[in-house]
């Protein structure tokens, strides 16, 4: 009825919050707030089920890794650059 109201009669309330799910994890939102958002008892919910969303997350977590590791050991800019060059030709083998 309320879909019906505002246009959406085509889609199931369950659709649109999968959707509204999918779209803030996609823009960044944590699982956790997505998780309370939703409801779910646990976040294990959550993850099973839109777990896949952040999968881009890597990249951002290795950022964040090579920030917390690397930057306050102050290794040298030269380091940096074959730490770099190893990775990015460990990922050309893949």
């Amino acid at each position: 009825m309320v879909l019906r109201r505002v246009g959406l009669s085509d889609y199931k309330f369950h659709e649109l919050r999968h959707t509204a799910a999918s779209l803030a994890l996609a823009e960044g939102a944590s699982l956790f707030h997505v998780s309370r958002l939703l409801g779910h008892s646990s976040i294990s919910i959550t993850a099973d089920m839109y777990g896949h969303w952040t999968d881009e997350g890597r990249k951002d977590v290795a950022r964040r890794l090579e920030h917390a590791l690397i930057d306050p050991l102050a290794v040298s800019s030269a380091v940096k650059v074959l730490l770099k060059a190893a990775v990015t030709a460990d990922s050309e083998i893949d």
